[in-house]
């Protein structure tokens, strides 16, 4: 690198210092020259004094040229530089330039590096510049830049920004969208976590780091949603998604995720859900409204089903367990005006024994109680305990077994209600709830309407029971007090209300004596029924009584009484009768009979044989000449006649009625079975409609069986 001309052949001092200059230069020259980028020394004018192979493969000359000749398209650019480096010692450092347009060459990017080359005297040697072609890099760079920018715009159009996490540098960063995404200063932060976990709202934060931290060990997924307080007071809600991003080993490296602004879609999600929640409230109201009014439907049917109070009252806490409460009482005032227990019923087995203890526990310690039925007995007053804590028992409780006993039964709400009509108190129900159930307001007033509905069925049973009394005992009075002893004859009767019993029937009997030998057995049947009916069976016994005196006919008296009764009655009345006229015979009775639109009567004979009487006539009260025929028959000793009224041929089971068929066949079982009295007939003919019509009876039934000794 000597200059052009110069004497090889130096002796002395200078020529070996010469020397050992050029062999420094061309060590370090010799390492440049196997450099793979363009390495080229220039001097202070920008002559090239050293240039390398991959500089040379550029095509414009080596040593010797100018720098304008070996880099014309870098000349202008590199020139001041190499200068100051020369002058001043100031190097460069991966310097990028772009090469000035040259007609058929391509124009790209140069990463240019330079400094001073000094030789072991401190003499300048050059300045070394080091280029290197970073046109492709360029290129990936500006499309990475340009990519980078897309998609902080896509995910800004959509709300989104992206973050990352450097979880070996714990560092963290956020996308150029976040500023419009989040609404926050990215200027404020710096690259520690916690200063973005700072942001989030104090109830979110601790939940967000822990989870976060925990899905970055795992190497999972990471998602959350979380609130952002800000300054002026508004919170906004966040979607927080990430992606664990893991080296070679599986070791995770970073976590880069994306993060949406769902405030908006959180606020209409709240309302939603408020909105659910109310229909879910207002199901839920009228599924309890449905279950009330199946109950009260339930109750109420119940109640139509029977007039017995003690019935009702038995049967009503089956209905409230555990559908209303966990465990029901119910108590009423005594005649005697105390209460009385009714029924207890307990949801668990054994729970009714518990109720007891602790009622009876309540009533020797004295007082009303936490809840008490007593008082609302006393006030008229219905009661609402809704909460019931272990505190309250203790505080009630009397000793050590009763609070025991109290905490095993586990009340928790009650409600006591009373049972009340026409001002009258009747008694109380009491229904408990325990463990988690609770009473409301509601529950209470459903209480009040059962309760208001079974008080005023307990009335009207207690009403139909006194009627019936009334009914039962004004039918007595239609009857003679006792059966008479009549010479020769033995005389059973039996007479059976109608199911409901509640209005006077029609149907009566009646034995009187006429003269001093004949004794007058009548059975009749007025049509209708209640005080009507009545009257004109109270009209036609005491007719009969008056115009059967002497020796008339069973057909003249039934004549004279039709004529006595014969519009004194409403038109719509009439009444029907069998008369019979009885007689003691040296060997069993003398009958005479007249019908009078009358059941035709029945003769069981002693032999077995049943056979029915060829009688009739018309109906009483209703012609002013009715037809009737006298009818005589003797009763040997062991036969029987039968006289009954409509009520037996006529009781039901459903469509089918008992019949004349039956009536025959049941008498000639009995005369069958053998020697029978007149009691047994009665009785087992009475047994027999029972059986046919299971227990129930459809009308009034009156029977007389005249038997001779």
């Amino acid at each position: 690198m000597d200059e052009p001309g110069a004497d090889p052949d130096r002796s002395g001092a200078a020529g070996r210092a010469e020397a050992e200059a050029r062999a420094s230069d061309d060590a370090l020259l010799g390492v440049l020259d196997r450099a793979p980028s363009p390495i080229v020394v220039l001097d202070r004018e920008g002559g090239v004094r050293y240039a390398n192979a991959a500089f040379t493969a550029l095509g414009n000359g080596g040593v010797g040229v100018g720098l304008a000749v070996a880099l014309p398209d870098l000349a202008d650019q590199l020139a001041p530089l190499v200068a100051v480096a020369f002058d001043e010692g100031r190097g460069v450092d991966r310097r990028v330039v772009r090469p000035i347009p040259v007609p058929g060459r391509r124009r790209g990017y140069w990463q240019v590096s330079m400094f001073p080359v000094d030789r072991p005297d401190g003499s300048r040697m050059g300045v070394a510049v080091f280029l290197a072609d970073v046109s492709d890099e360029r290129r990936v760079a500006r499309r990475l830049t340009d990519s980078v920018a897309r998609l902080d715009l896509t995910l800004s159009a959509g709300g989104l920004a992206t973050w990352d996490w450097d979880l070996l540098r714990n560092e963290a960063g956020w996308g150029a969208a976040a500023a419009d995404v989040i609404g926050i200063d990215l200027e404020g932060f710096d690259r520690r976590p916690e200063s973005f976990l700072a942001a989030i709202h104090p109830d979110d934060r601790d939940d967000h780091r822990r989870r976060i931290v925990a899905a970055a060990k795992a190497g999972a997924d990471f998602h959350n949603e979380v609130r952002v307080a800000h300054a002026d007071g508004e919170v906004q809600w966040l979607e927080v998604r990430g992606r664990v991003v893991t080296a070679a080993d599986g070791t995770p490296r970073r976590m880069i995720g994306v993060v949406a602004d769902i405030t908006e879609r959180s606020l209409v999600e709240g309302i939603k859900t408020r909105l659910l929640e109310r229909e879910h409230k207002a199901r839920l109201e009228a599924e309890r409204a449905r279950e009330r009014l199946a109950l009260l439907a339930e109750v109420g049917a119940s109640l139509m089903s029977s007039l017995d109070s003690g019935w009702v009252l038995q049967s009503l806490p089956r209905l409230l367990v555990p559908r209303i409460g966990d465990w029901c009482a119910v108590d009423i005032v005594g005649e005697s005006g105390d209460i009385e227990q009714v029924s207890i019923v307990h949801a668990e087995p054994g729970g009714e024994a518990d109720v007891r203890a602790m009622r009876r526990w309540r009533n020797q310690a004295g007082g009303d109680g936490l809840w008490s039925v007593r008082r609302t007995m006393r006030t008229g007053a219905a009661e609402l305990v809704v909460e019931v804590s272990d505190a309250d028992l203790a505080r009630v409780a009397v000793d050590d077994d009763h609070l025991d006993l109290l905490l095993r039964l586990a009340p928790r709400s009650a409600i006591t209600v009373p049972l009340m009509a026409q001002g009258r108190m009747m008694g109380g129900i009491t229904v408990v709830a325990t463990h988690e159930r609770r009473f409301e307001p509601d529950d209470l007033t459903l209480m009040e309407n059962i309760a208001g509905r079974v008080a005023m069925a307990i009335e009207n049973a207690r009403l139909f029971e006194s009627r019936i009394q009334v009914a039962r005992a004004l039918q007595q009075t239609l009857l003679p007090p006792a059966l008479p002893d009549i010479a020769g004859a033995d005389i059973a009767a039996r007479y059976r209300v109608a199911a409901d019993g509640i209005d006077i029937g029609g149907d009566f009997y009646d034995l009187f004596p006429m003269d001093d030998t004949t004794w007058a057995v009548v059975i009749g049947d007025v049509c209708g029924k209640g005080a009507g009916a009545a009257a004109v069976t109270g009209l036609f016994r005491h007719t009969v009584r008056a115009v059967a005196m002497g020796d008339r006919s069973p057909a003249e008296v039934l004549r004279s009484t039709n004529d006595a009764i014969l519009g004194r009655i409403d038109d719509t009345r009439f009444c029907t009768a069998v008369f019979v006229a009885l007689r003691a015979a040296p060997s069993g009775l003398d009958v005479r009979l007249a019908c009078g639109g009358h059941p035709r009567p029945v003769v069981v004979r002693a032999d077995g044989t049943v056979e029915r009487v060829d009688v009739s006539g018309t109906l009483l009260g209703i012609l002013p000449d009715p037809i009737l025929d006298d009818v005589a028959l003797r009763l040997e000793p062991g036969d029987a006649i039968v006289l009954y009224t409509d009520g037996v041929t006529e009781a039901r089971r459903g469509h089918e009625q008992f019949g004349d068929g039956r009536l025959v066949d049941a008498l000639a079982l009995m005369a069958a079975a053998g020697d029978v009295t007149a009691d047994g007939l009665a009785e087992g003919l009475e047994a027999a409609i029972t059986d046919f019509q299971n227990g129930g009876a459809g009308d009034d039934v009156a029977v007389v069986v005249i038997r001779a000794r």
